[in-house]
């Protein structure tokens, strides 16, 4: 085949393949080095030995860091001398050469050249003329009678070939007994051969020498194996061969002469023949040889012919020393030898890096890599078309149209020559249209991704995004199947007039059927304007494709069948193959191919009988003897190739080798096959038996007969980075299933590959029984020896393989250093490339699907699936789908039992994990870790179960990654529960669901002999849609009902279905085919339900009008779809709504819009009993599956009956529990009832004891409900069009979620110490401890709380307060204090006091950060930001600059500046220095703050100015893009070393904190950054696609990232324990643990159940240290920056989420905040599960509202905090008590001047409401407040209570007005 070679890859030739040019002289390239070694026989045994030592073992493990796949081509290599003469020929040594150079990417020859001319075998071929000189008598050439007349007995004339040559006769013509499996026989006949050989050569050689002056032909007739191999290797090179050969020559000095001295030993290194001199015949120097040798070797020839450089030609000299070449006596030969193999592989390794880094300019990216195969396949099979011009015409018309429409169907049976007619109409369009034309080439055979529906159109939707938008190229794994079908329908709207679109779809029957892929509802039929859809398929039955077409389209003139060839164009056909073999035909062999061809006139069928059979006749095969016989279909074609081939080479290494390919999942390499035949010991035995093997090695020569035997049934292609061996088409690969890998076969096959890609015999003696000398009358004996095996490593590079052999390392060290200082520039770069990571996509993809195939499922699920390593390696290699794939077939989608199927829930619990994660583990694999501690360990706290887990997730633990987010608790959705998996393809509502176990389908077994699940699903879309419920595949789309699908039923063999629809139509169908049997009519309007009757062939309809009617559905009936008799029974003639059998199907049950249930005789149509007792329509019925007399009933009044109708007086039992009509009831054998309803829930009930079991919130309102006969699910269809598949035996929930106490999203997070705070958006705070999760306080406030921020006394005030502030959507800040001054014992609750609230921001408060113990700064929608002073209450400073309101604000804080940071809405964000002048004191008692003055006098009262600060620097990111938010972040010991601000573009961009320089941007993300909080000296960024990211702003890198399960509306972070809290849009809080490289994870026990006994080793909240010079955010103690190792604690699961909070950091220490104790006898406030409502405030038995909050007096007793109405508040007095706070004076005169404000604030001050103490029996609280009483305890759980009136006795008996801020106080 010719080939042609093209430079790197531009954008004209990218462009050019992503628009279908088919014409391009681009081909694929494989990634693979393959090397053929050149040499002669015998003289250069010592190199061969060195290099395949020292040199090959390095070269292969380059190749595999490199990420290619390196294959040594040694036809010598593993046969003895005698064997492989035999064998080779030179026709098959130029093609495996020529080969090496087509698929290669380094270098593909490596010659060794002696002083021997090597072996010249007889020619192939001799043509008449040089015949005619031969076997013509003439002196002038010495050629003897003998010779004469062999040579005219051995080569007979072929008419045939053009020009006639005469051809060499297959010797097993001549001498049948060559191959004879008599060993002696087999011996005399080779004697035999040998001098008829060595006669013919002699004579052949002489006269060619004599008479032949031409100087090619002279040379191809008497040229040796070696010069056919260089001269197909270098002379006729197609491209450089600088690139790719070296040359390597050695010369003896004065060999000749020792000719003479040691004739024995010098003719091992020269060419001897006997001459005659003297009348003596002497061994002599064969002069002819060397003359042709000596030209061989001319350097300047070689140079001037080919252009080779001397770089790449290596000579030695060497001198000769008595006994020849030893290594081991000589040191020149020593050195010599060593200096060989370097050479040798610097030249090797040099040649592979350039080569590479070439390469990998030319190769263009996986997309155009992809797309070129497709393109390059229709070139290809375009060469074939001849004739088809009608079909051509019609293609070319539709092509033509502007805007179809509609698609074009092409089809014709398989080989019809679909796709050459549609490659030779995508070049007529190209011809129309030009560069304008958009063409989207896809051939579905050609590549394995193509046959995967998600990766089809994944790639269609990159390359439409390639076309229209090349910047925005869509990722590999990005996108779901559902995304897919929403995105590529979008796409082909793009097309427009001027560049009009077309896609090709060549061969949609090849598609796998995951997905639904076969039935079609992915290819839009709908074709946007401008856009043209041409696409083909087969048309046989066991083709699905053209038959949903066709049902689809309906519009035969949207369809062109490929008609049959007529015998003319068979004959063109066969002709044009044959002419360019070089080939011709008899007039009596065209009319018996003719003749054959008439029975398949296909151009497949043609092509192959031209290629294998007719190409093979020649001019005197007698057509008597059967020499004519052509095989009449193409499958006979096949199987008469693989007849050959068997006669040939024997059956077994035929079966062996041929089923060990077609056994791949993709094929099989070449050093893949040679590895397992090695390993093959039925091969290996046959192979030693009938010759002497000089190894236990399978030699490559055998095979590379085979395979050019074969010809073009096998095709090289590229999968897994790998060039394979596979079937040419899909005709080839059933044919070859059949005759190779029958079921007697099949797992020994599978096995051995399982043990390849295992790695089971690298490295490894593999035992044998060694029989070789057992024809010699000795015993075998037990041997094993190394089989030479390549390693399976995952991860090519990680551990090298070990070379034999001292001077390896060295020899390989020397020659990479030496190597890499003479690449330049290129090599550089290739050089680089090592670097990367490569993957052995081989045994990834292989492995998992051939011990499945093996049965070895134990293995599968102990070593691979249960893997974390292989887990791993396997998402970054490829991506979640393919790992989720490799537990399909082991994890049965709707098993029935478990045990059965060799299944552990293990695998299922992973696999369902894996589905879980499928997002975050798309967004970064990474996030492998942190998703299985979260999600499993809740499944695996035993010690004894689940085994595989444990080790799993120990594994996860030990994972040394740089760093890692991990889940504490359990705050993501774990595997194991009710809702098992989810089926999609209906578009409405499922309105019906029938299940049947299948046990006579054996072809469709699964797990070793598993019975089938079949499922049909009916839908208001009126389709069906038959199932495989084990696989979850969908087999059939029933399609013909024009209304909605109203029930279905089966037959109990599962082969037939009943439909029924909303018109009154029924159908009957096979559900295997989808073929519809019969259509029956006769109700008028509705059909309500339908049943069938297995044994006496009927259907039962219940209608709308009120009528039962029993139908004939007898197939083989005359009278099918005949109405036998009609019933009529429910009161008014009211609507029949449902029906059902009982177990016998004797009695027939009906139940009607009346409320009763009407009991038939089902054969006599008697009415026997009416069961009265529902007040409502009957909506469902359902027998026992075990007793004929049970009944269910569900009925619209919402409630199921059950019923013994033996006894019908009353029913057994009566369910109730669902709120809305019972929509569906079944019951299982386990006497199980399931019932579901439209309040999204479906409830399973004992109906043994009649009592409710357990209920499952199903995603949508279900509408049916069916149990699995014998297992342990149950499926229901829902409204919007899913069929979830519930599990009755879930795994116990591991605990219980974070109580959800704030009802709805939280606005704000903030950590101190041990403790959280969380703001929500119904105006609650709550605190809480990071790691036991209890609530320990609860403050409810009737505004929105928008931010918060805690405070503390410095250390001259009292160190046992604790306060934070918290701003309002009000505009409100409120600070609030705690009240306990003792340290809290275990489970008691802390009390929380409002001492101020400031209000002069005019809108919500968005953000507040503190700069102290007195001093914060807050951020408002005002567009300000104001700095107050908190203990006064007075405002500072007024920020401004922002003209919209502000998101956020951060505080950069060292020994020279203070630096504010706020972003705004608008996009903006500004910086402001704050003056020292506001901030400074003269010491710790806050004495000497300095007025606002310069001159130092006191400002008076009418003077008071707040002052305006402007920003002194405008935060501007390059590019420019919007700002959403701002921190600061740090580094490990808390210093501030940049300002960080997230954009809605994703990027962070990044300043100085010093002096504000722009440092650039990390684009960490690819939606809205939403939050950012430093944290252990990363920053944590949050973004609107629910992922966290930990970004190092030192390197710009994102480190960890975590996906999170709903929308982040809250983030916070504690650098003390390096935790990431979040919170989200349902009230949950998440925590997360920042992991460093190094740092061990959190054990198990710091994700313990919140059910298990842990206590907490240190207190909730940490005492803080003194405040060092650079102040650390959230860091009260800076010993505790880090975790430390010895403490641990005990997490509980955090299912509540926060909204928004900030923090600020103290000077004292704080006590300890235990968790909430909750009062005896009462519920507990804060509930456990998402069912429940939001939380309340419990006092003794009922929920209360309590009075006006308390404060603590110095005694420690509760007291009003608010004073009455006129009095003045003390935090805003002018009272001694102010004065003695030593305040500065402006600060007094401020106070004054607003003490009128505060007095109109006073009345919405807020109220607080406090629960202390115990309740008195009066309902009073023992300190005086009051409670309101508002139901009992059990009602007062699901309510919350808030008070309106205040306590009357605190006010003077007047009633308060209620406060703006009113709250809850726990």
């Amino acid at each position: 085949m010719e080939r042609t070679f093209v430079g790197p890859v531009d954008k004209q030739q990218v462009a050019e393949i992503f628009n279908g040019n088919i014409r391009t002289k681009q081909e694929p390239r494989p990634r693979i080095i393959r090397l053929y070694l050149s040499s002669t026989v015998g003289d250069v045994d010592i190199e061969r030995e060195r290099l395949y030592r020292h040199v090959f073992p390095v070269l292969r493990r380059v190749s595999n860091e490199l990420g290619l796949q390196f294959h040594l081509v040694d036809m010598q290599h593993g046969l003895p001398l005698e064997e492989w003469r035999d064998r080779v020929s030179l026709g098959l040594l130029s093609r495996e050469v020529e080969l090496c150079q087509q698929l290669t990417v380094g270098p593909s020859m490596l010659t060794l050249l002696a002083q021997t001319y090597g072996v010249r075998p007889l020619p192939p071929t001799i043509p008449q003329k040089v015949f005619q000189y031969i076997t013509t008598a003439n002196d002038d050439i010495a050629v003897t009678a003998e010779g004469r007349h062999l040579v005219t007995h051995w080569y007979s004339l072929d008419t045939n070939a053009v020009p006639a040559v005469h051809r060499l006769v297959d010797k097993r013509l001549r001498l049948p007994d060559f191959y004879s499996d008599d060993e002696s026989i087999a011996v005399a006949a080779k004697a035999q051969w040998r001098h008829l050989e060595s006669v013919l050569a002699t004579t052949v050689h002489a006269a060619v020498s004599a008479v032949v002056k031409e100087r090619v032909l002279r040379q191809t007739l008497l040229m040796s194996l070696i010069e056919a191999e260089l001269t197909q290797g270098v002379f006729q090179c197609p491209d450089d061969p600088n690139k790719h050969v070296v040359w390597m020559k050695r010369f003896l000095i004065s060999l000749k002469q020792q000719m003479m001295k040691e004739p024995s030993v010098a003719q091992q290194y020269l060419d001897t023949a006997m001459v005659t001199r003297a009348g003596r015949q002497k061994l002599d120097v064969d002069i002819d040889a060397q003359r042709l040798l000596n030209s061989l070797r001319d350097d300047k020839m070689v140079a001037k012919y080919v252009g080779l450089d001397s770089m790449n030609i290596f000579s030695y000299e060497l001198r000769w020393i008595s006994g020849g070449i030893n290594v081991a006596k000589h040191k020149l030969h020593r050195e010599y030898y060593e200096k060989f193999s370097k050479d040798a592989l610097t030249a090797l390794e040099s040649s592979l890096r350039i080569n590479f880094a070439a390469y990998e300019k030319q190769i263009g990216g996986e997309l155009y890599q992809e797309v070129l195969q497709h393109v390059h396949d229709i070139k290809v099979k375009s060469q074939n078309a001849k004739g088809f011009s009608g079909v051509l015409k019609k293609i070319e018309d539709y092509l033509l149209t502007e805007s179809p429409r509609h698609p074009l169907v092409v089809h014709g049976v398989q080989g019809s020559g679909k796709s050459a007619c549609i490659g030779q109409a995508i070049i007529r369009l190209r011809e129309r249209y030009g560069n304008s034309a958009r063409i989207v080439v896809r051939s579905i055979e050609a590549t394995p991704s193509a046959r995967d529906i998600r990766l089809l159109l994944h790639g269609l939707c990159q390359q439409l995004h390639q076309i229209y938008e090349p910047e925005k190229l869509v990722d590999k794994e990005s996108d779901s199947f559902r995304d897919l079908l929403a995105k590529f329908p979008t796409l082909l709207s793009r097309a427009k007039e001027s560049t009009p679109l077309f896609i090709v779809l060549d061969g949609l029957d090849h598609l796998k059927p995951d997905y639904g892929a076969l039935n079609l509802e992915w290819l839009p039929l709908a074709i946007p304007a401008h856009v043209h859809l041409l696409v083909s398929t087969a048309e046989e039955a066991v083709c699905r494709c053209c038959p949903e077409l066709q049902n689809r389209l309906g519009n035969d003139e949207y369809f062109v069948q490929i008609p049959e060839l007529s015998a003319v164009e068979c004959q063109q056909l066969a002709e044009s193959f044959l002419t360019r073999r070089g080939r011709q035909l008899t007039p009596v062999q065209w009319q018996a191919f003719l003749d054959a061809a008439e029975l398949c006139p296909t151009p497949h069928y043609i092509e192959l009988c031209c290629e294998h059979v007719l190409r093979h006749w020649t001019s005197d095969m007698d057509p008597a003897e059967g020499g004519f016989c052509v095989p009449g279909t193409t499958r006979d074609v096949i199987f008469s190739v693989f007849d050959r081939v068997e006669k040939r080479f024997g059956w077994q290494f035929v079966n062996h080798a041929l089923g060990y390919i077609t056994a791949g999942k993709h094929g099989l390499s070449e050093p893949e096959l040679l590895d397992v035949l090695s390993c093959d010991e039925q091969i290996m035995d046959a192979l030693s038996f009938k010759m002497n093997l000089p190894e236990r090695r399978f030699p490559f020569i055998i095979w590379c007969e085979l395979r050019q035997c074969l010809g073009s049934l096998l095709s090289f292609s590229g999968v897994d980075n790998c060039c394979v061996l596979r079937w040419h088409s899909r005709l080839v690969q059933e044919a070859a299933e059949d005759r190779y890998l029958t079921r007697t076969v099949k797992r020994d096959r599978h096995s051995a590959l399982a043990d390849f890609f295992l790695g089971t015999w690298h490295k490894a003696k593999k035992p044998y029984r060694n029989k070789e000398r057992v024809r010699d009358g000795i015993l075998a004996t037990d041997m094993e020896v190394d089989r030479d095996v390549m390693a399976q490593p995952l991860v090519f590079g990680e551990t090298p393989p070990a070379l034999d052999g001292h001077e390896d390392n060295d020899t390989a060290s020397i020659a990479s250093k030496e190597s890499s200082e003479e690449q330049g520039e290129e090599s550089e770069k290739a050089s680089h490339e090592k670097k990367k990571t490569r993957y052995n996509l081989r045994k990834l993809s292989e492995l998992p699907y051939q011990l499945v195939e093996a049965g070895r499922l134990k293995e599968l699920r102990n070593d691979i699936l249960s893997d974390y390593t292989w887990m791993k390696t396997k998402l970054r290699a490829s991506s979640v789908a393919s790992l989720i794939a490799d537990f399909n077939p082991v994890v049965p989608h709707l098993p029935q039992n478990r045990e059965e199927c060799g299944v552990s829930d293990e695998l299922r619990l992973l696999r369902d994990t894996l589905v879980l994660a499928g997002a975050s583990l798309q967004e970064s694999c990474e996030h492998f870790g942190a998703e299985l501690l979260a999600r499993l360990t809740p499944l695996a706290t035993s010690e004894k179960e689940r085994p595989l887990l444990r080790k799993l997730l120990q594994s996860a633990r030990e994972d040394n990654v740089s760093a890692s987010l991990l889940p504490l608790g359990c705050p993501m959705k774990v595997a194991g529960q009710h809702i098992m998996s989810v089926l999609r393809s209906h578009s409405k509502a499922v309105t019906c669901v029938a299940l049947k176990t299948i046990d006579h389908d054996v072809d469709r077994l699964q797990c070793g002999g598993h019975q089938r699940i079949a499922m049909v699903t009916g839908s208001e879309d009126g389709t069906a849609r038959y199932w495989d419920a084990f696989t979850g595949d969908m087999c059939q789309l029933l399609e013909g009902h024009h209304s909605a699908i109203t029930a279905v039923t089966m037959d109990t063999q599962g082969r037939q279905c009943a439909t029924s629809d909303s018109s009154g139509e029924i159908r009957i169908w096979t559900v295997n085919t989808g073929v519809c049997e019969a259509v029956i009519t006769g109700h008028k309007g509705q059909v309500n339900d339908v049943v069938m009757l297995s044994h006496s062939f009927r259907v039962v309809s219940a209608g709308q009008d009120g009528t039962v009617r029993v139908w004939n559905s007898d197939l083989a009936s005359s009278g099918l779809g005949k109405e036998l008799f009609k019933l009529r029974g429910h009161e008014g003639g009211g609507p029949v709504t449902s029906i059902a059998l009982s177990r016998d199907e004797v009695s027939l049950f009906t139940g009607g819009g009346d409320g009763n249930v009407l009991i038939w005789g089902q054969l006599s149509g008697e009415l026997k009993q009416t069961l009265a007792f529902h007040a409502d329509t009957v909506t469902a019925l359902c027998s026992y599956p075990s007793r004929s007399e049970m009944l269910l009933s569900g009925s619209a009044d919402r409630s199921v009956a059950l019923w013994n109708t033996d006894k019908p007086q009353r029913p057994i039992y009566i369910f109730r529990g669902h709120v809305s009509p019972v929509a569906g009831v079944t019951v299982d054998e386990q006497c199980r009832v399931m019932t579901c309803a439209a309040d999204s829930t479906v409830r399973v009930w004992d109906g043994n004891v009649g009592k409710k079991r357990f209920s499952v919130a199903m995603p949508n309102q279900p509408m049916c409900v069916r149990q699995c006969v014998g297992g342990r699910f149950c499926v229901a269809g829902q409204v919007d069009g899913t069929i979830v598949v519930v599990d009755l035996e879930p795994e116990p929930r591991p605990y219980a979620a974070t109580s959800r106490c704030h009802r709805g999203r939280i606005t704000y997070l903030v950590t101190y110490g041990d403790m959280i705070i969380s703001g929500g958006q119904d105006g609650s705070v709550l605190v809480r401890g990071i790691f036991n999760d209890q609530v320990t306080s609860y403050i409810q406030c009737s505004s929105p709380v928008k931010s918060l921020a805690v405070l503390t006394q410095d250390d001259s005030q009292r160190s046992d307060t604790v306060s934070f502030l918290s701003g309002h959507a009000d505009g409100q800040l409120h600070q609030w204090q705690r009240v306990d001054s003792q340290e809290i014992g275990a489970g008691e609750m802390t009390e929380w006091r409002c001492v101020r609230t400031f209000a002069k921001h005019r809108k919500a408060i968005n953000d507040i950060v503190e700069l102290g113990a007195s001093v914060a700064v807050t951020a408002s929608d005002d567009a300000s930001a104001l700095l107050w002073h908190i203990e006064t209450g007075c405002v500072l400073a007024r920020f401004v600059g922002h003209r919209a309101p502000l998101t956020s604000v951060a505080l950069s804080e060292d020994e020279s500046v203070i630096r504010l940071i706020t972003t705004s809405k608008d996009g903006s964000a500004n910086t402001y220095k704050l003056p020292q002048a506001l901030l400074s004191t003269t010491d710790g008692s806050g004495k000497g703050m300095s007025n606002a003055g310069t001159d130092g006098a006191k400002p008076k009262l009418d003077n008071v100015v707040i002052p305006d600060l402007s920003p002194d620097l405008q935060l501007r990111p390059q590019p420019s893009s919007a700002l959403k938010t701002a921190c600061v972040a740090m580094d490990g010991s808390g210093v501030p070393v940049a300002m960080v601000a997230g954009s809605l573009n994703g990027a962070v961009s990044v300043w100085d904190v010093r002096d504000g320089s722009y440092a650039g941007d990390v684009a960490c993300s690819r939606a809205t950054v939403s939050r950012l909080k430093p944290v252990g000296g990363y920053v944590a960024v949050a973004d609107t696609d629910r992922c966290i990211r930990l970004v190092d702003m030192a390197t710009g890198t994102t480190v960890a990232s975590l996906m999170t399960e709903e929308d982040i509306t809250a983030l916070g972070t504690s650098n003390q324990h390096d935790i990431i809290i979040w919170g989200d849009g349902q009230g949950r809080v998440y925590r997360a643990q920042v992991r460093l490289a190094g740092k061990p994870a959190p054990s198990s026990s710091a994700m313990a159940p919140a059910g298990l006994d842990t206590e907490m080793k240190k207190p909730l909240l940490a005492a803080p240290s003194t405040r060092g010079k650079s102040r650390k955010h959230n860091m009260p103690d800076e010993k505790h920056h880090r975790r430390p190792e010895e403490t641990e604690r005990e997490a509980t699961r955090s299912d509540t989420q926060v909204q928004s909070l900030a923090l600020t950091s103290s000077n004292v220490e704080c006590n300890k905040v235990p968790s909430m104790k909750v009062p005896r006898g009462s519920a507990s406030p804060f509930p456990v599960t998402e069912e429940d409502p939001p939380p309340t405030v419990p006092h003794g038995d009922t929920a209360i509202s309590c009075g006006a909050g308390n404060d603590a007096d110095e005694g420690g007793r509760s007291s009003n905090s608010h004073e009455q109405p006129g009095s003045t508040p003390d935090i805003m007095s002018n009272s001694p008590d102010a004065q003695a706070r030593n305040l500065p004076g402006f600060l007094v005169d401020i106070l004054q001047q607003e003490q009128q404000d505060v007095a109109q604030l006073q009345e919405h001050a807020p109220q607080v409401d406090s629960v202390t103490g115990d309740k008195s029996s009066d309902g009073e609280d023992k300190d005086g407040g009051s409670c309101q009483v508002n139901g009992d305890a059990g009602d007062a759980a699901d309510e919350v209570v808030t008070r309106e009136k205040s306590d009357a006795s605190k006010s003077g008996g007047k009633e308060q007005p209620v406060s703006s801020s009113a709250c809850i106080l726990l």
